[in-house]
């Protein structure tokens, strides 16, 4: 096929920021690597349990609904409230599709998360933490500090700390396939 230029893929984001971050992304990668993004065809893989925390809508949703379409994946989609999520909650009637409650702004439920991740697979070969939060549309001297420290909860301490609850199973599916990245 073509290559696909960052615009492409815009019918598949929901908001104005993430639509930038993709095509600031995109840009960076063709300008440090002098490349453009081009679309191959999936090759056949031995199963794969991918995590995907921040699955409800845009590029999570997407993500989760490409991955399953190889029916050897295995597919773990986060979502803080998954009963209201539509699209996550049609795509989890595939097999291969497993829906786990998970809020980045609430440690309580990361090992909650872990444990149902267990249940499905006792090791993760990719984990992809693309859930955050854009709430605050104020200007800097009217963004409350509880605003702030919400997003910064959520984008940045979350991340971090969900990662240190999930690293052994994480660490044993690089060991047992050599693959693990982040």
């Amino acid at each position: 096929m073509g290559k696909l230029q960052p615009f492409n893929m815009v019918p598949l984001i929901s908001n104005s920021h993430t639509i930038f971050r993709l095509i600031t992304a995109a840009h960076t990668i063709h300008t440090v690597y002098n490349t453009s993004i081009e679309y191959k065809e999936p090759q056949k893989m031995a199963k794969q349990v991918f995590f995907i925390a921040g699955a409800s809508r845009g590029i999570g949703l997407s993500l989760a609904t490409l991955l399953s379409k190889n029916p050897e994946n295995v597919v773990i989609a986060t979502a803080r409230n998954p009963a209201s999520a539509s699209g996550l909650q049609e795509l989890s009637k595939a097999d291969n599709v497993h829906v786990v409650t998970l809020d980045l702004n609430n440690e309580k439920t990361y090992e909650t998360a872990k444990a149902d991740v267990l249940k499905i697979s006792d090791s993760i070969d990719v984990f992809i933490v693309n859930a955050g939060i854009s709430n605050a549309h104020a200007k800097v001297l009217d963004t409350t500090k509880e605003e702030f420290l919400s997003h910064f909860t959520t984008n940045t301490l979350g991340p971090f700390f969900l990662l240190q609850t999930f690293l052994g199973l994480e660490q044993k599916g690089y060991s047992e396939k050599g693959d693990f990245r982040f």
